[in-house]
């Protein structure tokens, strides 16, 4: 599963009100994230990059839904 696939999975899995954390698929696929994953997501979607000064991953990913609107 390429990056972009594992940023879309996370964020619809918290859209549908699951948790990231306590499930070894999802924290295995947000550890293998990098830095530049988010960066290359926040470039195809966003004009400045929303996440650029978020630390936690999982933090990331909660911004996204806010962009999005959802929550």
């Amino acid at each position: 599963m390429k990056a972009f696939e594992k940023i879309e999975t996370l964020i619809e899995t918290r859209i549908n009100g699951n948790s990231i954390k306590g499930n070894s698929t999802y924290e295995n696929m947000i550890k293998s994230l990098k830095s530049t994953d988010f960066m290359a997501y926040d470039n195809m979607f966003y004009s400045d990059n929303p996440t650029m000064n978020i630390y936690k991953k999982v933090d990331k990913i909660e911004k996204y839904i806010r962009l999005i609107g959802v929550c």
